[in-house]
């Protein structure tokens, strides 16, 4: 009996310090997750894969267009942008538009698995 005990304990305390560390995002880890919950390592992929990659340079850019918060702000930049890529470069370059795209980016599972990939993970 005591050894039962002793086992569930045991297990107990290692599964609650498994569940404390902080594992690398996997595409399995695919939840709609805000851009608070993510580490600054993750949120330095999904910049690098806005960067990387048109299409999700594109769907974002058309969110943050659409979007009533940024709409006023991603037209200014866009006006100043010859291009998506440099449109998205302004948007990483202002905390809150890249606030905005990486939870756009991070509640949209579809997409979290598409930068994902671009980045290699």
């Amino acid at each position: 009996m005591k050894k039962i005990v002793l086992l569930t304990i045991g297990l107990a305390f290692s599964a609650i310090s498994m569940s404390a560390q902080s594992f690398p995002l996997k595409s399995s880890d695919i939840q709609a997750a805000g851009s608070s919950q993510l580490s600054d390592s993750q949120t330095e992929k999904v910049k690098q894969a806005l960067m990387k990659d048109e299409d999700l340079q594109s769907k974002t850019i058309d969110y943050l267009k659409k979007d009533p918060e940024t709409a006023k702000s991603v037209m200014d930049l866009a006006s100043n942008s010859s291009s998506n890529s440099n449109l998205m470069q302004s948007i990483l370059g202002n905390k809150s538009l890249t606030d905005h795209a990486i939870d756009y980016i991070t509640k949209n599972p579809k997409l979290l698995k598409q930068a994902l990939k671009v980045v290699g993970l």
